[in-house]
């Protein structure tokens, strides 16, 4: 866990409120550090060490959001919060990375066992043929 310089407070709907009160057990295992803060806010005091670069506050509410949805397909919760941190804690599409972060991310992508897709079975490749890329620019 990365603990927070200034804890962060959040104040959830009464639905993800709920799924909080479910979930709060697993959140402190799985790195964060929450707890109510009286009404509907919620203290967040850390975070995975993996999110510290995130927002805490949007990373743990969309961290609840997965729960919510993956518990209603009966998933396997504690492999679902495990999946969903990763996720969360992933690069982005607009977050800037340097060249040499660049390079290490497609290295590790490379090693693993399963580089084809992330854990919601989204592809990480995609294959662009010559004619793809013409069509793209009007030279078809």
């Amino acid at each position: 866990a990365q603990t927070l310089l200034f804890p962060a407070q959040v104040e959830l709907n009464p639905e993800l409120l709920g799924v909080f009160d479910e979930a709060v057990e697993l959140l402190n295992k799985s790195g964060f550090a929450v707890s109510h803060f009286g009404g509907r806010m919620v203290n967040i005091e850390a975070v995975p060490s993996i999110l510290s670069r995130k927002s805490p506050s949007e990373a743990f509410t969309k961290v609840l959001d997965d729960y919510a949805s993956l518990k209603t397909s009966g998933h396997d919760m504690k492999k679902a919060m495990a999946q969903s941190i990763a996720c969360r804690s992933a690069v982005m599409a607009g977050d800037r990375l340097s060249d040499e972060e660049a390079i290490h991310l497609i290295s590790r992508l490379l090693e693993c066992e399963n580089r084809y897709s992330c854990p919601h079975g989204r592809p990480t490749f995609v294959k662009l043929t010559r004619e793809d890329l013409d069509r793209q620019f009007g030279r078809a």
